[in-house]
């Protein structure tokens, strides 16, 4: 509901001497705006907009004369006329409560008074305006109409109090962390740069997973077992409802392949396309989520090959935010750790297998000077219990996969040899879920995998479900505790279908989606 149209509902429900003059549009003037009245009397009366009838208020100044009619929002039907500006009413709270709150009425903070004035409660009133010949303030009282002429004071006041003359100061004194802007105490970057701005414009700590965020920005909720570091919302999973899926490429059989560059987003329950400029076609980006938004890295350009630019994805849009970091690379892995996203191998422009660590920190990358797995493209990765796990990979295109798990923690990568293992393969399908990581597929060689398997931290556990088949390059995220797996290659065909995984069961979903592809690059965010 506008503003101007809850003022004039509340103006027709107050007896006549608490209403307040409505500041709206004006129509043309009734036949009693010449009539003698008490200051502060109303009204009512029509006014005339595009052709048609409006109900409207006019209210008595201080000389004793009706002003403009004030228009209202609400339609007078031919053969009607304006409503009656009944009284008995109880008068409602500036701030939408009742006379009882703790706010004063509009009408009691606005009672004789004329321009801008705020109440006790921080809102910013429109008390009206004085009749023809008379000067808010005029008559050396404050918001008061008079025949003199006013002088703005603000020296010493509040951000927004009163000048005297029906204006507000525009500058002035605010709360710790909030800055005077135009008359408002707003909190932003300049004013909280050490914490976020809350939902009610104040400055917090920004360190709290309730209330996220550093340099003035818009404080975040963190989801799921995410938690607050360094002002972004880090690790675990969110609970968030929508998932990015970016570019990939289908081979039809024939020799030819296409590359895409589009963008989808999964929301509730439905894929929908996204008509953005983003990125340029590619296929095997890495992905991962910082901050609450997606960050790709990388891939596969086909015809100007290996890249290795930076993009973030907001929900809305693809910004470029680095165009240097690790050297160019296709079929990296990467995962978010803490405040940082982990980047670990991949295959460079030359075709060789890589085996350096980078963290993007949300602003730049940085090498990290560790030893840790082999050379190789394509291992799966992912996050749980504030470490990076990683499993398998190829240590050349094509090549026959590993088996060997890997865990990072920031600072040293150490090899573990759990029990048992899901057996050499790429190109798997990965995401955390709660306690878990979750591994679904890939390929060695010329067997394309269709099992699930969790990691729980300490061992490797295949589950009895069975459901999407046999496949590789698909891609995985977790919205709140159900999995979600799109497309990918069988062996002899891209695919399509869209699953959910609940722990128990893959379940395929119906309805459109995006085209047959493998290799897409996809995150919750």
């Amino acid at each position: 509901m506008r503003w101007s149209t809850l003022l004039f509902r509340l103006a027709l429900t107050l007896p006549p001497a608490l209403v307040p003059a409505i500041v709206g549009c004006s129509g043309a003037p009734a036949s009693s705006l010449t009539a003698t009245c008490a200051a502060g009397t109303t009204s009512p009366c029509e006014c005339t907009q595009g052709g048609s009838r409006f109900a409207g208020v006019e209210v008595c100044g201080a000389s004793g004369a009706f002003g403009t009619c004030l228009c209202g929002d609400t339609p007078i039907d031919a053969g009607q006329t304006a409503p009656t500006v009944d009284g008995g009413a109880s008068a409602p709270s500036a701030d939408g409560g009742d006379a009882s709150s703790s706010c004063p009425s509009m009408a009691t903070a606005c009672a004789g008074r004329c321009g801008q004035l705020k109440d006790s409660c921080g809102s910013v009133l429109e008390c009206g305006s004085c009749a023809a010949g008379d000067v808010c303030g005029g008559g050396g009282t404050a918001n008061v109409c008079g025949s003199g002429t006013c002088n703005p004071t603000c020296t010493d006041k509040a951000c927004g109090a009163s000048d005297g003359c029906g204006g507000v100061c525009e500058s002035g004194t605010c709360g710790a962390g909030q800055a005077c802007v135009a008359g408002v105490c707003t909190c932003n970057a300049t004013s909280c740069a050490d914490g976020c701005c809350s939902e009610t414009g104040a400055c917090v700590g920004g360190t709290a997973a309730s209330a996220c965020g550093a340099g003035g920005a818009a404080c975040t909720v963190c989801s799921g077992s995410q938690t607050c570091t360094a002002g972004a919302c880090a690790g675990g999973m969110s609970t968030g409802g929508s998932f990015v899926l970016f570019g990939g490429s289908y081979a039809p059989g024939d020799g030819t392949q296409q590359i895409f560059e589009d963008t989808w987003v999964f929301r509730g329950s439905a894929w929908m396309q996204t008509d953005v400029i983003g990125p340029s076609g590619r296929e095997n980006a890495a992905i991962a989520a910082l901050g609450g938004k997606a960050v790709l890295f990388g891939g596969d350009g086909a015809s100007v090959g290996s890249l290795g630019d930076t993009w973030t994805w907001d929900g809305a849009t693809w910004t470029e935010v680095a165009s240097s970091g690790p050297p160019p690379r296709t079929s990296a892995a990467m995962a978010t750790l803490g405040d940082k996203i982990i980047l670990f191998g991949g295959t460079g422009s030359g075709g060789a297998p890589l085996a350096d660590t980078w963290a993007w920190d949300g602003t730049s990358w940085s090498q990290l000077q560790v030893t840790g797995p082999s050379a190789r493209e394509a291992p799966a990765m992912a996050a749980l219990d504030g470490k990076i796990v990683l499993f398998g990979g190829a240590p050349a295109m094509l090549g026959v996969a590993v088996t060997d798990t890997w865990t990072f923690d920031g600072t040293a990568w150490t090899q573990l040899s759990p029990a048992t293992n899901p057996g050499a393969r790429h190109q798997a399908a990965v995401t955390s879920e709660g306690g878990d990581i979750f591994l679904y597929g890939g390929v060695t060689g010329l067997r394309w995998d269709g099992d699930t398997w969790t990691w729980n931290g300490t061992v490797w556990t295949e589950l009895a479900a069975r459901g999407p088949g046999g496949r590789q390059g698909s891609s995985m995220a977790a919205l709140g505790t159900t999995l979600y797996l799109f497309g990918g290659y069988d062996g002899s065909e891209d695919l399509s279908d869209t699953w959910t995984f609940d722990g128990t069961t893959w379940t395929m979903l119906t309805g459109g989606g995006p085209p047959a592809r493998d290799s897409a690059a996809m995150t919750a965010f």
